[in-house]
């Protein structure tokens, strides 16, 4: 079996994770985990957050970012432990990269579409702690 090479975002490999239920399957990563290179993790999954569950977004309220849902439900700790549980694995794996989904509250980098451009919470930690980002 191929060494893991990577952390990739679920729904990439075709796992139905997102908050709507779906995946958003990217061919190359689907492939590339299928061959034993990359390690599939899900934030939200990993915290304890179901499936679907509420869409949410980063929002700063007095200069504190915090997870909140569409339904106003302040999610910011399932938010932060998915992060350190991705974290924790994947420095077990030895992993330098990660392919994150864009604009996602946990795996958000290089955002495009959402208004204030926060990185999402697991992307931050990433950045912070050195593994390089390939945002999808």
């Amino acid at each position: 079996m191929a060494a893991i090479k990577f952390i990739a975002s679920a729904c990439l490999a075709g796992v139905k994770c997102r908050y709507d239920g779906k995946d958003k399957k990217d061919k190359n990563i689907y492939l590339q985990v299928k061959r034993g290179k990359g390690l599939l993790l899900c934030p939200e999954q990993l915290a304890g957050l179901p499936t679907p569950r509420k869409a949410s977004q980063i929002k700063i309220k007095q200069g504190r970012k915090s997870v909140i849902s569409s339904s106003g439900e302040d999610l910011t700790r399932f938010f932060l432990r998915g992060a350190n549980l991705s974290f924790r694995i994947g420095k077990r794996f030895k992993i330098d990269s990660a392919y994150l989904k864009r604009v996602s509250p946990s795996c958000g980098f290089g955002l495009k579409k959402i208004e204030n451009k926060i990185p999402g919470v697991t992307s931050a930690l990433f950045d912070k702690k050195g593994i390089k980002i390939y945002p999808r």
